[in-house]
């Protein structure tokens, strides 16, 4: 028996449009035999024409394809995407309709089309035509009051060369532009501020090396409008409450560790002085480490005291030998509880509020 291809639907769907249209359109199709029975999984051969016109117009674009159909008979093919025997799908003017589209079948996957049906284009692929909107031709007047009175409306194709031109033809009539430090920036300052932020060699100016920056092109003020011409640094606060300088260091109880602040005498030699503070587990104080030429002091702040060489137990407590120097004369203006080592006597001295004392 010979066999009938029965097209039962064709559905054609169109993506929504945003920049441009896509050149294919979706087609579906059941496919049945003679006895009615769905033709399942089965390669078949066909040829899809898009007529202008009338049912028997001019064929503007014909293709074949060899789909397969789905457990269900389901046929579905995009047209535009197959392989063109004539015409160019993109080319097609979707205005100038109606058009039809016939569709030819051969159900053992060939060429010998036994099948043939062909049903108009009823609703238009709009955004296929609307793809003209692409280009326009003619000026537009914009009509819109909210538009109309923004400063927008106002920007001409020559505002818009300028932008993407840099403004290099743009004056600046700001007043209030004119009259700040921004009006004197220059490209070359511009590009020496870039230049100056990126390790390249170059050793003027500010510097980035790593995650550490250097400058060494003079001195450094802060706080201030200009750098002390007898200091590398400058640090001056504006308020009793504001710190000149404030240094964080990681937390140590070992006076050995890394300083908070640390100034040396020389590159690489002693520190000349060191303000730390350790909290540990075993002892809560700081220290001022100072010293030249590798003999070095620790000198102790908690409690309450002060320590020389040692955590202070008492308000001074003092880890090796005190010595005061001798005097030859008497201090003047004494005031209760003063101490001091007379030279000609060779005693320690004591003053009680009313007379000297000597010690022994």
């Amino acid at each position: 028996m010979k066999k009938i291809i029965s097209i039962c639907a064709a559905i054609l769907m169109v993506t929504s449009v945003f920049a441009q249209a896509p050149e294919k359109m979706s087609y579906q199709a059941v496919v049945r035999d003679g006895s009615n029975n769905l033709v399942s999984s089965t390669a078949v051969g066909m040829r899809i024409s898009i007529l202008q016109t009338t049912p028997s117009g001019t064929a503007v674009y014909v293709e074949t394809q060899t789909p397969t159909t789905n457990a269900n008979g389901l046929v579905s093919i995009e047209i535009g995407g197959g392989t063109v025997v004539s015409g160019n799908f993109a080319t097609i003017d979707w205005a100038n309709g109606p058009y039809f589209i016939k569709t030819e079948t051969d159900p053992t996957g060939g060429t010998n089309y036994t099948i043939t049906g062909t049903s108009q284009l009823l609703s238009v692929p709009y955004a296929l035509h609307a793809k003209t909107a692409e280009t326009v031709t003619g000026g537009i007047t914009e009509t819109d009051p909210v538009f109309g009175a923004s400063v927008a409306s106002g920007i001409t194709g020559t505002d818009t060369t300028y932008w993407n031109n840099k403004l290099d033809s743009y004056t600046e009539t700001d007043p209030v532009f004119g009259a700040s430090i921004a009006s004197g920036i220059t490209a070359t300052d511009t590009a020496n501020w870039n230049n100056d932020l990126i390790y390249d060699g170059d050793t003027t100016y500010w510097k980035v090396n790593g995650n550490n920056v250097f400058y060494n092109q003079g001195n450094v003020g802060i706080g201030l409008n200009s750098s002390n011409s007898n200091s590398l640094l400058y640090l001056r606060g504006y308020s009793y409450n504001q710190n000149t300088l404030w240094a964080q260091g990681y937390v140590t109880d070992n006076p050995g560790d890394p300083a908070i602040v640390r100034i040396r005498g020389v590159a690489d030699g002693p520190a000349v002085l060191e303000i730390s503070k350790a909290n540990g587990a075993a002892r809560n104080f700081g220290w001022i480490r100072m010293g030249v030429d590798g003999n070095l002091t620790n000198l102790y702040g908690s409690n309450g005291g002060f320590g020389i060489g040692i955590q202070p137990q008492r308000a001074l407590h003092i880890n090796d030998v005190m010595r005061l120097e001798p005097r030859n004369t008497v201090p003047s203006s004494p005031a209760k509880g003063d101490i001091y080592f007379d030279n000609t006597l060779n005693k320690l001295r004591v003053y009680d509020g009313t007379t000297w004392q000597n010690c022994w």
